[in-house]
């Protein structure tokens, strides 16, 4: 035991050596990045990095006392790792993953989500190691991301029974499969030298660590990028570090919100999110998380046609009426909050369509103009008569029963557990 105890904390401490080892090689390249981009006038409003910044754990602290006001650093433009900036190049690049894409769809209209130019570009960077321009950050970046639901096994996702989150998790991981799977149509080799799991942790990283500003120079829509050093900050609301882009001295600037003691953890915040969004895209949650312009308490209920007086005539009006082919009705989710907003009111707006007692009379009411075949969903924005309304709210009031009962707990007994977890289950 004496043995396997002395090997473990001599692992431990070999991993958090180098872990030290990368941070410190990291700190190196983004400073003397600063001292070959950023013009002596506005490089010495900042400083060094390594005054300001120290690690622990993983975690940035301040090197040194902070005031409200400061300037924390400055990073320069050509240190930030942009799509837009990889995706519309003008100059004659190398045949490297994206201009092979880019090649290969040529003309085909397929959507491609920014992230996944971005991705790619990580991919390729990541294998050349050394030989890559980006190899500090890349190296420093985390080798798996096992809080991410899209990695979860099938017992860490069995604490999410009940709930239609599964159903997100599975459809946002089919989407990242299918951007690669786009990805291996169009490039020739890709599939057999690129490995799904590779995508899913380029995808992992940038939405874990991404922030979003139109640089110049770059395509409207294409503003997702990396900051490598600044995108290791942990996250707090209200924010204790701000951050810009100044478009006058092309730099990615860090200030300071409020006094920080030497030692202390410097955090940045991720934006006002749900918890189902922080979950999915960073893979965490917060608790007592504050209502502020908006709900951050949310649920997804799934309005299915079970129970409606039509059924099958509804299903088969409703795969005809989809605006893109469909082999089969899927439910509409409706993600409600713990106030009255405009989801509910489309919810229930579904559902008088649904409830109509037969085709002819839906079609009738279409022809009127009071139900809308082409709304997304088809709907029935106002209420048609005291029986359908009626009808309406009962059929959502049972789609709320069940989604409810499909959960093994209380929302009691889950506040109550919640305490006693550390980390996964």
């Amino acid at each position: 035991v004496a043995t396997f105890c002395s090997s473990l904390i001599s692992t431990v401490a070999q991993v958090d050596m180098e872990e030290a080892a990368r941070f410190n090689e990291l700190l190196t390249w983004m400073q003397e990045g600063i001292d070959t981009f950023v013009p002596e006038g506005f490089r010495s409003e900042a400083p060094q990095l390594r005054e300001v910044l120290a690690r622990t754990d993983r975690t940035f602290v301040a090197g040194r006392d902070l005031q409200e006001g400061e300037l924390l650093m400055r990073l320069p433009q050509e240190r930030l790792m942009h799509s837009g900036i990889y995706r519309y190049r003008t100059e004659n690049s190398s045949m490297d993953l994206v201009s092979l894409f880019e090649t290969g769809l040529g003309s085909t209209i397929t959507y491609v989500a920014p992230q996944t130019w971005l991705a790619l570009y990580m991919m390729e960077h990541r294998r050349l190691g050394r030989n890559s321009p980006w190899s500090f950050y890349l190296s420093a970046l985390p080798t798996e991301f096992p809080s991410v639901p899209v990695f979860y096994s099938q017992a860490e996702l069995n604490w999410l029974q009940g709930s239609r989150y599964i159903h997100r998790v599975s459809r946002h991981l089919d989407n990242l499969r299918k951007q690669y799977e786009t990805v291996a149509k169009y490039v020739p080799g890709f599939g057999d030298n690129y490995t799904v799991d590779e995508f899913l942790w380029a995808r992992c990283a940038i939405a874990t660590r991404t922030f979003g500003w139109d640089m110049p120079g770059t395509v409207e829509g294409y503003n997702d990028f990396m900051v490598p050093l600044g995108d290791m900050f942990n996250h707090r609301s209200p924010k204790m570090l701000e951050w810009v882009f100044n478009g006058s001295t092309k730099t990615f600037d860090y200030w300071v919100r409020e006094n920080v003691s030497a030692g202390s953890e410097l955090l940045i915040s991720y934006g006002t999110k749900s918890n189902a969004e922080y979950l999915l895209h960073y893979g965490f949650a917060v608790s007592g998380l504050p209502q502020r312009n908006y709900s951050v308490c949310t649920t997804k209920v799934a309005v299915d046609l079970e129970g409606v007086p039509n059924e099958e005539g509804l299903r088969k009006w409703l795969i005809k009426a989809a605006l893109s082919p469909v082999k089969d009705h899927e439910p509409v989710e409706f993600e409600l909050t713990t106030r009255w907003d405009r989801n509910a009111e489309r919810m229930i707006a579904h559902a008088r369509l649904l409830v109509i007692p037969t085709t002819e009379d839906l079609t009738q009411q279409i022809s009127r103009g009071t139900c809308n075949k082409y709304g997304v969903p088809p709907q029935c924005g106002k209420p048609l008569s005291v029986a359908n309304e009626v009808a309406a709210l009962r059929h959502c009031f049972r789609l709320v029963q069940t989604s409810l009962a499909a959960y093994p707990t209380t929302l009691e007994q889950d506040e109550a557990l919640l305490p006693t977890l550390d980390g996964l289950p």
